[in-house]
């Protein structure tokens, strides 16, 4: 599932391990969509959501072992390198990466505003 909230963290987005939702920041959606002509703010957006369901795939395959994942909040510099996060950057930036703009902006537009109807 995907939701959105606010995050008290400040962090963009999270995956809830074992519940299989992501959620996204709010107050991030909403300053994405206010700087309508600023595509760097989309695409961090797009980078999260990808990110975050890259966590999804990692824990589903049992592709790493979640039991010893590192939050931010213990230790960034671990939490930063540590494989799980190193892999979904790099699988985000991938993806990004192989998308045109429009494709992007669509993506994101679509599946928002039906997450901003459904969160009301």
């Amino acid at each position: 599932d995907l939701m959105i909230k606010v995050l008290p963290s400040g962090a963009e987005g999270e995956y809830l391990i074992g519940q299989n939702i992501i959620i996204l920041n709010t107050s991030f959606i909403k300053k994405a969509f206010a700087e309508k002509n600023c595509i760097s703010l989309l695409n961090n957006l797009l980078d999260t959501c990808l990110h975050e369901c890259r966590h999804a795939w990692q824990f589903e395959t049992k592709a790493y072992d979640f039991n010893k994942y590192i939050s931010s909040s213990t230790n960034f510099d671990a939490y930063y390198n540590q494989s799980i996060e190193v892999d979904a950057r790099r699988f985000a930036a991938r993806e990004l990466k192989i998308m045109n703009t429009e494709t992007k902006e669509a993506l994101l537009r679509r599946s928002l505003s039906y997450l901003y109807y459904v969160n009301r």
